[in-house]
C-alpha cells in the first residue's frame, strides 16, 4: 500500500478498481445519496473528480483528503518536486 493510500484511507477512502484509464476510491457518507462518495483518477487526462449522486455539482474537499490527493499525484507522476 503506498502512502497516498494510507492517507486516503485515514480519511475514509476505500481503494475499489484501478483499471488502464481510472483508479477509484470509494468512501461511505450518510450526507450523500446512495451513501457513497467516489474519489477517480483519470490516468489519460491526468484528472480528478469526486462525485457524489446527491450533490454532484458541489463536493468540498477536505485540507487531509487534498494532502492524499497532492501525494497520489506525485505518486503517478503527474506532480515533480
Amino acid at each position: 500500500m503506498s502512502e497516498a493510500d494510507k492517507l486516503l484511507n485515514k480519511v475514509g477512502y476505500k481503494f475499489e478498481k484501478e483499471n488502464d484509464i481510472f483508479i477509484i476510491y470509494k468512501k461511505e457518507d450518510k450526507n450523500c445519496y446512495p451513501y457513497i462518495i467516489n474519489l477517480s483518477f483519470n490516468k489519460r487526462t491526468k484528472t480528478i473528480i469526486k462525485y457524489c449522486e446527491l450533490y454532484p455539482d458541489r463536493l468540498w474537499i477536505t485540507m487531509e483528503e487534498l494532502k492524499a490527493i497532492n501525494l497520489k499525484c506525485k505518486e503517478l507522476g503527474w506532480i515533480e518536486e
